[in-house]
């Protein structure tokens, strides 16, 4: 008879070893250039806007109902903790390894954000397909269909967090202050402020970095030459009637030193209108002073103080109404939603929403459905999720870790942590859960999906975040491939664990 430890490492080891074979296809068809970039590219979006959501659909709408709700909620939340308590260990890691400031956020996201719906849908599915697997004579035929129900249950979470805090995480940091070889506008377009809008600034440190300001600006040559010459004349001849510059010399001088007026008196108006502005009115007679003080001058001083103003009309800077605020907020809320609500996340609410309809349900999924060739339709097209993803991530890993210099202890210490110290937590938190019964779990596949969470390796759908910012995309891409990798040898060991920990619990 087989020793027990050796049923369990081979039955863990099988779905490793599938993948591996799928994506050594997928790395062939690359090196072959039949999958290249941009036939990657296009089955990526299959995958991500057709197959994947197709496969959630139907799994979880003919798996949910309103009872089910209510036994497997640890779902969700068991992933919510695993991404909090992985995003900060990530930042415990970056504190402790000390890696490139321009790689610090790759190392949050890298440790903290797992692949917890791809990876899980092809080990549950290889699970079920074994049948003297522990799952497979638990739940027999419908062993499969509930566990991918299991996995698209969860799974919205963890896109959810993908491309809400990840994908802020890694935009590139705004710079402040555009080079000294860049164009003057550079600085507006990187960035509207030296400080958050709204800080609060002292009189001496407006004043002190304006007048800095100006000075830099005038020497780089913005503002320096009077349009009118019969300015330029009159002004040469008072000052060389006083014995002062030439004229020459003096249109060599920025316009606002030109017009008497020093630095520290540029910083000083400067300051007096952004005063103004901030209070939202300025009185008729502020308004005379400060034409009277800052004519011939307001091009400079827009340049000047264009860090502290907000956009809009340069001739008269207002705040904007309640209305246009309203307005802005809710704009800025519909494309944040419509960023967050991801294909895969749309389809599983709808797959929640229609299974939780029981009128609906019966319609696709019912023992006669009306519409049951739609569902058809759709199983057929989720058939292809798998086998397609696994090419796209074969044809991603093909080239290596490239040539991206990633530091050894970088690599080294998120391979530690995502592969070793965070499973091992994770199992500990979930055990101990189902122990003193915050949680019962309704059959052995539900334990495994809670524990797997744990497990898997980066997403693989942060070099799609990377790839949008242009932040370090071969940085990313050696991560990951160290990851996959590596998760050769962790996972099975790990699974083999987790199978023994199955057979001990009673459910």
């Amino acid at each position: 008879m087989t020793p027990l430890w050796v049923t369990m490492f081979i039955t863990s080891t099988l779905p490793v070893i599938q993948i591996v074979i799928m994506c050594s296809i997928g790395a062939l068809l690359a090196r072959k250039g039949i999958l290249h970039g941009e036939a990657r590219q296009h089955l990526g979006q299959l995958v991500f806007y057709v197959f994947v959501p197709c496969l959630t659909f139907t799994k979880l709408a003919s798996s949910v109902d309103l009872k089910n709700l209510a036994v497997w909620w640890p779902l969700p939340v068991n992933t919510a903790l695993s991404i909090t308590a992985g995003l900060l260990i990530g930042w415990l890691t970056a504190m402790v390894i000390k890696p490139p400031k321009e790689l610090k956020m790759h190392v949050i996201v890298a440790t903290g954000l797992g692949n917890v719906g791809n990876l899980p849908l092809v080990i549950v599915a290889t699970f079920c397909d074994e049948p003297a697997s522990l799952f497979a004579r638990e739940l027999g035929p419908r062993c499969e269909q509930i566990g991918i129900a299991y996995v698209a249950f969860s799974m919205w979470v963890a896109g959810f967090v993908q491309y809400s805090v990840a994908y802020n995480l890694m935009k590139l940091p705004d710079m402040s202050v555009a080079p000294a070889n860049s164009p003057p506008h550079a600085s507006r377009n990187s960035s509207r402020s030296l400080k958050p809008r709204g800080s609060h600034r002292t009189l001496g440190e407006v004043s002190g970095t304006l007048e800095a300001r100006a000075q830099a600006l005038a020497s780089a040559g913005i503002g320096e030459f009077a349009d009118s010459k019969s300015l330029k004349s009159s002004r040469s001849r008072s000052m060389e009637e006083e014995g002062g510059l030439s004229t020459d010399e003096l249109e060599m001088q920025p316009l606002w030193q030109q017009n008497g007026l020093s630095s520290a008196d540029l910083a000083s108006q400067a300051e007096l209108g952004l005063q103004r502005q901030a209070v939202g009115h300025s009185t008729s007679h502020a308004s005379r002073h400060s034409s009277q003080q800052l004519n011939g001058i307001s091009p400079f001083l827009r340049e000047a103080a264009q860090p502290w103003i907000s956009e809009g009309d340069e001739s008269e800077q207002q705040l904007p109404s309640r209305w246009q605020t309203a307005k802005q907020w809710v704009v800025s809320f519909w494309q944040s939603f419509l960023t967050i609500i991801n294909a895969p996340t749309a389809s599983a609410l709808a797959g929640l929403a229609v299974g939780c309809t029981a009128p609906v349900k019966d319609l696709l999924f019912g023992p006669d459905p009306p519409l049951g060739f739609f569902s058809e339709s759709l199983s057929i097209m989720a058939g292809a999720m798998i086998p397609s993803m696994m090419l796209v991530l074969g044809s991603v890993l093909h080239k290596g870790p490239g040539s991206a210099k990633v530091p050894k202890r970088v690599i080294l210490g998120i391979l530690a942590v995502r592969q070793i110290i965070i499973p091992m937590l994770g199992t500990g938190m979930v055990v101990l859960a189902h122990k003193w019964h915050i949680f019962r779990a309704p059959d052995p596949l539900f334990f495994m999906v809670l524990l797997l969470t744990h497990t898997t390796p980066t997403a693989i759908n942060l070099q799609t975040v990377v790839t949008i910012h242009q932040n370090k995309e071969q940085e990313m891409s050696c991560i990951l491939f160290w990851q996959y990798i590596c998760s050769v040898f962790t996972l099975p060991g790990f699974m083999s664990a987790y199978l023994y920990i199955v057979n001990q619990t009673d459910f």
